[in-house]
C-alpha cells in the first residue's frame, strides 16, 4: 500500500496534551479490527486524497549584522573657541559611549506561527500553501549624562555626549546654552553636548511558500520524496538612533531631538528544490530529514533619513535606493514524528537556513547629514530554530 503521510500541524502551545484516542477504522473487507496499531506509514489503509490545514509553533534565531562603528563619545566640542581658546577644541575624555555593535546582540529567539492549507491527491502528491510569521527581534542600548563610576571630569565634560555629525542645517542647532559657564551657541548642534542617545535595532521576518511533495521510492519502513515550489522570504531591518539635547537646566523642546533611521528590506522571490527521507523507528515514531536548495531574486529597498523629533517639523533629509541581487539558500530540516493514533501526528524538528548575498547595513550611520551614504553591504545570514506541531488528518 502507498504511504500516507500528510504534513499537517495546528499551533502547539504549552499545556496542550493530546492523548491517543480509541481509533476505529474498517479494513477493505468491511470488518472492524479489534486493535488498531498506529503506524506512521498507514500501510493498513488504502491511499485517499483530501483537504487539510496545518499549523505549528516555530522559534528561530537569526544573524544580527551590526558590526563595530563608534557613534558617540564623552565630552563636547568648543565650537567658537571662547571656552578653551581653541576653535573646535574637544573638551572631555572622548571615551566611547555608544557603538553600533551595542545593539548587535547577543541574539534572541523569535517565536512565531506557521499555518497553511493544502490538498493531497490519491497518487501521494500533496500541495500546501504555507505562511510563517516571526515576532520582532529588538535590541537596544542607551547612553545618558552619567558616565561610568560618576567620573564627570573637569567642567563635568564627560556628562555630555557627542557624535561627529556634520554638514547639517540650523534646524539642528539644539538649545542655545547647554553649558552654564559657556556663552550661547558655544556648544552648537543637537549631537554636540547631548544629554541622551539611544540606539535600537529591529528585525522582522515572514515567509510564504507553495510546497509540492511527491513520493519517489518507498519500502515498508522507509520512503523518499521530492520537494519543490515557489517561495517568498522577507527580511526587514531597522536601525534607529535618537538624540536628545537639553540646556543646562535640563529642558528640551521637540526640535532639540534628532532621529536617524536606516531601513533595509530584503524581499526574496524564488523557488526551491529538495529531497526528503523518512524512516519508521517503531512504536509509532519516525524520523525525517529534508534537504533543500533555493535561488531568489532579492529586491532590496534601502532607506536612510535624518529628522527632528517635532511632528511635521522641517529639516528632514533622506536617501532611498533599490538594489537587485541573486540570493542562493541552503536549508535542512530534521524532524522527529510520533503517531499516537491514526489521523494524528505530533512533531518536533530543528531547522537550519542559510542565505547568501543578502544586503545589510553593518555600519548603519552616515554622519554627513547633507550627503547620506551609509554602507549597505552584502552579507550572509543564518536562521536556526525549532518547529513543534500537532497534525490532524481529515
Amino acid at each position: 500500500m502507498r504511504v500516507r503521510i500528510i504534513w499537517l500541524a495546528w499551533l502547539l502551545t504549552a499545556g496542550v496534551a493530546l492523548a491517543p484516542g480509541a481509533a476505529r477504522a474498517q479494513t477493505e473487507d468491511g470488518a472492524i479490527p479489534s486493535v488498531i496499531t498506529p503506524l506512521p506509514l498507514f500501510h493498513n489503509h488504502p491511499a485517499k486524497g483530501g483537504f487539510f490545514t496545518t499549523g505549528s509553533f516555530v522559534m528561530y534565531r537569526q544573524t544580527n549584522p551590526l558590526e563595530h562603528q563608534p557613534i558617540a563619545f564623552r565630552g563636547f566640542f568648543d565650537v567658537t573657541g571662547e571656552l578653551t581658546g581653541n576653535q573646535g577644541q574637544f573638551v572631555g575624555s572622548a571615551a566611547l559611549a555608544l557603538d553600533a555593535k551595542d545593539a548587535g546582540g547577543p541574539g534572541t529567539y523569535q517565536p512565531g506561527l506557521k499555518v497553511g492549507i493544502g490538498y493531497r491527491f490519491q497518487d501521494g502528491l500533496s500541495v500546501e500553501l504555507n505562511w510563517m510569521h516571526l515576532a520582532d527581534a529588538r535590541y537596544q542600548r542607551v547612553a545618558t549624562i552619567i558616565p561610568p563610576l560618576f567620573k564627570f571630569g573637569p567642567q563635568n565634560a564627560d556628562s555630555f555626549l557627542t557624535a561627529p555629525v556634520f554638514n547639517f542645517p540650523n534646524d539642528y542647532a539644539g538649545p542655545a546654552n547647554k553649558v552654564e559657564i559657556a556663552r550661547p551657541g558655544e556648544v552648537y548642534g543637537i549631537w554636540n553636548g547631548a544629554s541622551l542617545m539611544q540606539i535600537d535595532f529591529t528585525q522582522r521576518t515572514e515567509q510564504v511558500e507553495l510546497a509540492f511533495r511527491k513520493p519517489v521510492f518507498e519500502t515498508e519502513c522507509w520512503r523518499s520524496y521530492a520537494l519543490a515550489g515557489p517561495r517568498f522570504f522577507w527580511i526587514w531591518e531597522k536601525f534607529r538612533w535618537r538624540t536628545v539635547s537639553q540646556d543646562f537646566r535640563g529642558q528640551a523642546e521637540p526640535t532639540d531631538v534628532a532621529i536617524y533611521t536606516n531601513i533595509v528590506s530584503n524581499r526574496l522571490y524564488g523557488a526551491y528544490l529538495g529531497l526528503g527521507n523518512e524512516w519508521y523507528l517503531g512504536y509509532g515514531v519516525a524520523f525525517s530529514l529534508d534537504l533543500e536548495a533555493a535561488a531568489y531574486l532579492d529586491i532590496v529597498k534601502e532607506r536612510a533619513k535624518y529628522e527632528l523629533g517635532a511632528r511635521d517639523a522641517g529639516g528632514q533629509h533622506k536617501r532611498a535606493k533599490v538594489d537587485y541581487t541573486i540570493v542562493p539558500e541552503g536549508r535542512g530540516t530534521a524532524t522527529l514524528w510520533w503517531y499516537p493514533t491514526e489521523g494524528i501526528q505530533l512533531r518536533l524538528g530543528y531547522d537550519l537556513m542559510a542565505f547568501f548575498n543578502t544586503v545589510a547595513a553593518p555600519h548603519p550611520v552616515s554622519f554627513d547629514w547633507g550627503a547620506l551614504d551609509p554602507a549597505w553591504e552584502k552579507r550572509a545570514r543564518v536562521f536556526d530554530g525549532i518547529q513543534a506541531g500537532v497534525a490532524f488528518i481529515f
